[in-house]
């Protein structure tokens, strides 16, 4: 997740959205308290199979279309609070 896209894990049963789809309105979860609605555009995308070669789904990069600047801060604030959660867990040397 970043201010300018994200990646997305889709079941294997969804649609295959082709490189270039628009999609006008989508309302994103990051947690129950940073929701927001904006757009987006698919970048790319890619089968991802679990390690006996079933897939699993697609996983899909998409851009940000219509994001406003209250959705581009809960973004960013939910991006700082996860690398401070990240670094946290990692043992100091």
């Amino acid at each position: 997740v970043s201010v300018g896209g994200c990646a997305m894990l889709l079941p294997k049963d969804a649609p295959l959205l082709e490189a270039g789809t628009l999609i006008e309105s989508s309302r994103v979860d990051l947690e129950p308290a940073s929701r927001f609605v904006t757009g987006f555009e698919v970048r790319r995308g890619s089968l991802q199979e679990a390690a006996d070669g079933q897939p699993i789904g697609m996983m899909m990069g998409v851009r940000w279309t219509r994001l406003n600047p209250d959705a581009e801060k809960l973004v960013q604030t939910y991006v700082n609070r996860q690398q401070k959660r990240m670094r946290s867990s990692v043992p100091a040397r």
